[in-house]
């Protein structure tokens, strides 16, 4: 990273082990095994992705840090001072469903957090959820505790999700380059992001 000098680094370091669901299911006497698995990934990814976050911005570029909304990564020490902007969003904002033998399930919510060193992608990715409630006020949600195998489908970004992403990754690019781009301008890309292709 130090020598191609990206202008924008995505970290998202595996969930798994940072869950609150984990430590739910973790079976009694586990809990030396799963705080150890936490410090060897600590010792990797989260080293990993601080170094590589705070030498993005030291040098003026962007970085970008991801990880469901009520992970335990964020309570890690390394993560707890890294300056920048959250971002929060629904994931089913942007067509997160969940399928079962070919049968809709329906709507996956999945909070996630990025913590970013660019501000109008902060802004311009932040969603929340619209999905109307179920007959008889129920949540129309997934609940993804307990899914199994299901519960893959939702380790990938949704597609609109990564075309939102892209688009903001862009435009930020080529206005940090030419020096403008106002909260006014939200809008604007919003309503560029209906233009661009499938």
């Amino acid at each position: 990273m130090r020598s191609e000098r990206p202008d924008h680094v995505w970290f998202a370091p595996p969930c798994k082990k940072w869950s609150q669901m984990q430590e739910l299911n973790i079976a009694q006497g586990q809990e030396e095994r799963l705080m150890a698995d936490r410090r060897r990934l600590e010792a990797t990814h989260l080293r990993v992705t601080r170094e590589g976050y705070d030498e993005q911005q030291k040098n003026g570029r962007h970085a970008y840090a991801e990880h469901p909304t009520q992970s335990r990564m964020w309570r890690n020490y390394l993560m707890m001072n890294m300056r920048g902007y959250d971002a929060t969003l629904d994931q089913c904002a942007y067509g997160l469903r969940i399928w079962k033998n070919g049968v809709l399930l329906g709507p996956a919510k999945k909070q996630t957090r990025i913590r970013t060193t660019n501000y109008h992608f902060a802004i311009g990715i932040s969603e929340k959820c619209k999905c109307e409630p179920r007959p008889g006020g129920g949540s129309p949600h997934v609940n993804l505790e307990g899914m199994g195998p299901i519960l893959r489908q939702a380790q990938n970004y949704p597609k609109q999700l990564c075309k939102r992403a892209a688009l903001l990754i862009v435009v930020t690019s080529f206005c940090d380059l030419n020096g403008f781009l106002s909260d006014s301008h939200h809008d604007d890309i919003l309503a560029l992001e209906e233009t661009v292709d499938e």
